[in-house]
C-alpha cells in the first residue's frame, strides 16, 4: 500500500502481509499448534512477486527479509516489471528461488544504470 504523508512530503510504502512481531512473536497466533517457537505459520500470506526466499519455504523471517522486498520493488520502478512473473504463485516461487534468474546485463543501461544494479543487488 502507497500513500502519501502530506505533512512530511515523503511516500510511505507499507506491506504488512507476512510481518511479524520482532520483539513479541509469540503475538501471532497463527503458528503450527499454536507454538510460536516452530516458526513456520498455517496461513500463506503475502504477495508472491515481492516475498522473500525464506518467506517463500515458510522459514522464519527477518529485516533481510525486508530488504529483499525492497530490492524487488526498486526493481520494478527502474524497469516497470516485477522480475518474478508466473501463471500461478508456484512459478513465481519457483524463479525467485533461483537466485541466479535475474539477467541483469540483459537491460539496457538506459533502462539499470551500473548504480541502479548494484543498489538492486
Amino acid at each position: 500500500m502507497f500513500y502519501a504523508d502530506e505533512k512530511h512530503d515523503k511516500v510511505v510504502l507499507i506491506d504488512l502481509g507476512s510481518s511479524d512481531d520482532l520483539l513479541q512473536p509469540e503475538l501471532r497466533k497463527t503458528f503450527i499448534d499454536d507454538n510460536y517457537k516452530r516458526s513456520q505459520h498455517i496461513h500463506f500470506v503475502g504477495t508472491s512477486q515481492y516475498m522473500a526466499p525464506e518467506c517463500a519455504r515458510n522459514k522464519p523471517t527477518t529485516k533481510t527479509s525486508d530488504i529483499w522486498s525492497m530490492g524487488i520493488i526498486l526493481f520494478q520502478l527502474y524497469t516497470g516489471l516485477c522480475p518474478f512473473r508466473g501463471a500461478s504463485d508456484y512459478l513465481i516461487f519457483k524463479l525467485s528461488l533461483d537466485l541466479n534468474f535475474l539477467k541483469f546485463e540483459d537491460y539496457h543501461e538506459s533502462i539499470l544504470s551500473q548504480e541502479a544494479k548494484a543498489l538492486i543487488k
